[in-house]
């Protein structure tokens, strides 16, 4: 069952339930794994799946027993210096990191779900000399499909070593995005990152789609003439794909 937002501050609701989130992420659900012997947990995160363009992005993020990590947040309540200024600190202090990218292409080919997947093991495979025991996946489902995988409901609110993962796929997105913008100067990519916006689609629909954007995706597949995938905003604010 999905989680949604409260209006209380930090508060989201489940069923008849509601959960408060820490202030901040903590180490509290890598320190039970840690304690019953387990050694290397990784935390993922994904970034643009709701993109229309562009590639979706997963990091991947291993800390020692025992580290300490502060200042870390969910990407998102971050704004580009922050998180730029975080990334050598998070790549100092971890044991292992890495991203891992699917293209707008292999999104069209194989879905969101498989690319997700394919970004998700090539983060893993950026990790070398690391066995990993326990993945901390944020969300409710397992696009991986492995069996380390532990999905974990706003693990970006939770969990420091998936915030951690969120930064630096937002950071190596950001900056993908931001070249794209370079190269084709009129969809203004740097600045909404591929996302949906209201200068984004007027410019889609004037100009076309570029090389980058996911043919599979409404609008832009509704351009080409053909649907696959809608973008619709729930009302907790975040992205979700039906289609």
């Amino acid at each position: 069952m999905a989680l949604r937002a409260s209006k209380r501050k930090n508060v989201v609701v489940r069923g008849d339930k509601k959960i408060r989130l820490p202030d901040v992420p903590t180490l509290k659900i890598e320190q039970e794994y840690w304690a019953s012997g387990i050694r290397h947990v990784a935390g993922l995160d994904e970034v643009g799946r709701g993109a229309l363009a562009g590639p979706v992005t997963v990091g991947a993020c291993v800390f020692a027993a025992g580290e300490r990590m502060y200042k870390i947040r969910d990407s998102k309540l971050l704004d580009a210096a922050r998180r730029e200024e975080l990334v050598p600190k998070i790549e100092e202090r971890s044991v292992a990191c890495g991203v891992g990218h699917a293209s707008e292409g292999e999104i069209d080919e194989f879905g969101i779900v498989g690319a997700l997947g394919l970004a998700a093991r090539r983060a893993l495979e950026s990790i070398e000399g690391v066995e990993i025991d326990v993945i901390l996946l944020d969300g409710n489902s397992d696009y991986l499909g492995d069996e380390r995988v532990k999905p974990v409901v706003y693990g970006d609110s939770l969990s420091v070593t998936i915030a951690a993962a969120s930064i630096l796929a937002k950071v190596e997105r950001d900056s993908l995005m931001t070249a794209f913008g370079e190269q084709y100067p009129e969809y203004g990519f740097e600045g909404h990152k591929g996302y949906s916006s209201a200068e984004h689609l007027e410019v889609l629909r004037r100009v076309g789609p570029a090389p980058i954007h996911r043919k599979s995706f409404a609008p832009v597949a509704e351009v080409l003439g053909k649907t696959r995938y809608e973008v619709k905003v729930e009302s907790t604010g975040q992205l979700s794909l039906s289609g």
